[in-house]
């Protein structure tokens, strides 16, 4: 199972490189001189055709060769297998405090121990990603070091990533929790 995963992952890294290979490289957007307004840095292809951007650019522009890129792919999905225990358990007990929220006479002392379990976790996954990226930069050559700089990989929860590494999240407003924020005739209830 873990070898059609790799190959899975490795054929859309494939798929995703050549589609930035195809797009070519950005073209300059900058207004003509004398045209008021400010200007801007050139903006890549698909977000000038009103598009969205790939959130692996960073990757692309690095130049990665095939070794790099499977290597990269084994480190992201070993550090998911160790998150996905961290992110269950940060999801049990975020429940648990909603749970002691919701209750009628809140224990100060039960909440506390919550939160306080909820903060090891999230620190657990921090160490992880931060361990699973540093393993990602000594993939890297000195060439491809200098281009990223101190940006995080997206694929370790920079640009477009989730905090965990993963894809992003949605708003807490979208995940079935009512929101307390003021609409048109009022705060929602």
């Amino acid at each position: 199972m873990k070898r059609i995963l790799s190959a899975g992952s490795l054929l859309f890294f494939a798929i995703l490189l050549a589609g930035a290979a195809w797009a070519g490289p950005p073209q300059d957007t900058e207004p003509p001189a004398g045209e008021m307004g400010m200007p801007h840095p050139p903006m890549p292809p698909m977000m000038m055709k009103g598009g969205m951007n790939t959130p692996l650019q960073p990757l692309i522009e690095l130049g990665l060769d095939d070794g790099q890129i499977t290597r990269l792919i084994d480190v992201h999905s070993a550090m998911i297998k160790r998150q996905l225990p961290l992110v269950r358990r940060l999801n049990e007990l975020g429940k648990q405090r909603q749970a002691l929220l919701d209750a009628g006479e809140t224990d100060a002392e039960q909440l506390r121990d919550v939160m306080q379990e909820m903060g090891k976790v999230k620190a657990d996954l921090m160490v992880n990603r931060m361990q699973a990226e540093k393993q990602a930069r000594a993939l890297l050559n000195a060439e491809q070091l200098e281009k990223l700089g101190d940006r995080p990989l997206p694929m370790f929860g920079g640009p477009h990533g989730g905090p965990h590494g993963g894809p992003g999240h949605p708003m807490p407003m979208m995940r079935g929790r009512k929101s307390r924020m003021p609409g048109p005739g009022g705060p929602m209830r």
